[in-house]
């Protein structure tokens, strides 16, 4: 493959003006953001939690995975395997989109909302 400051670099040309330094989304902005971003995939993977007492709400998004996550073993599960963490209920839902536009554009948002707000 590239190497990383190529890659970053593409990355930036990709998002056209809005990839100013100024804006924060020039490649060396990228490169802090993807290196948080694998230190908490790498946190996550070697996370192992212990059971709660908690409700809780597993919101997908149906289009587009996470590449990182793609080997998930609770992947085929709809809620991802939360209900061994927990003894209260688990609510899962595949919810129109994908993980950006679950959180940026006005259709998912309201989908996403109301999922949220009817627990």
């Amino acid at each position: 493959g590239l190497p990383e400051a190529e890659r970053l670099e593409r990355c930036a040309a990709l998002l056209g003006p809005q990839a100013r330094p100024d804006a924060g989304l020039g490649p060396a902005d990228l490169g802090h953001a993807l290196a948080v971003f694998r230190g908490v995939v790498l946190a996550c993977n070697g996370y192992r939690a212990g059971r709660i007492r908690a409700e809780i709400t597993v919101a997908r998004a149906e289009q587009d995975g996470v590449a990182e996550f793609a080997g998930h073993p609770r992947a085929g599960a709809a809620d991802w395997g939360w209900s061994a963490l927990t003894s209260g209920s688990v609510d899962a839902h595949v919810l129109p989109g994908t993980h950006y536009t679950l959180l940026s554009h006005r259709g998912p948002v309201t989908a996403l909302a109301a999922v949220l707000n009817s627990r």
